[in-house]
């Protein structure tokens, strides 16, 4: 027994090792991911759908659109956040959002998409924002996200899902609750 507590001092004294290994925490309002589009490499890690449009107060903003009379489908932009500081946090994803001409399909999950995805082992979670569809000018739409402390991945979706029309986002941030 004594081997084992001075084993267990020597290990507390190595420089880095802590017994929790746990990191001070986030204070509210600190921005885990922040984008304006306005940069010429503003879509550089987004991948699908992703494309520029004129944005809320400024020259740039993220624009999807799928074509009025279009079979049913998806359009989707997506960016991968960096997860390890989230993990286990309350956060807010908050955007400007426009539209023009926005339909859906009879389905509950229609419509614009402005949502997280968490990757936990094989599983994915889904949590998004309600958000109007028809017209309307820019307003703000939030959604407060639970990061599971287990994600193994936490990506950032906008678009349209099994809709049709037009859908602006700008001035997105992700920030501790």
């Amino acid at each position: 027994m004594k081997e084992l507590c001075l084993l267990m001092l020597g290990l507390c004294l190595l420089p880095g090792w802590s017994w929790s290994q746990e990191q001070t925490p986030l204070q509210p309002g600190y921005v885990f991911f922040e984008t304006d589009f306005e940069g010429a490499a503003a879509l550089k890690n987004w991948s699908g759908a992703a494309r520029f449009g004129p944005g809320c107060q400024s020259a740039r903003a993220l624009f999807i659109e799928r074509a009025m009379g279009s079979a049913d489908g998806t359009a989707l932009a997506q960016v991968q956040l960096s997860v390890e500081k989230m993990r286990g946090y309350q956060v807010y994803f908050s955007a400007m959002i426009k539209a023009e001409n926005v339909t859906k399909n009879s389905e509950r999950y229609s419509g614009i998409k402005f949502r997280s995805v968490a990757v936990v082992g094989d599983e994915k979670s889904y949590e998004e924002a309600s958000v109007d569809i028809g017209t309307f000018d820019w307003r703000p739409v939030m959604c407060r996200v639970s990061v599971p402390s287990d994600a193994a991945a936490l990506s950032l979706q906008l678009g349209l899902q099994e809709g049709t029309g037009k859908v602006w986002f700008d001035n997105i941030k992700i920030t501790v609750r």
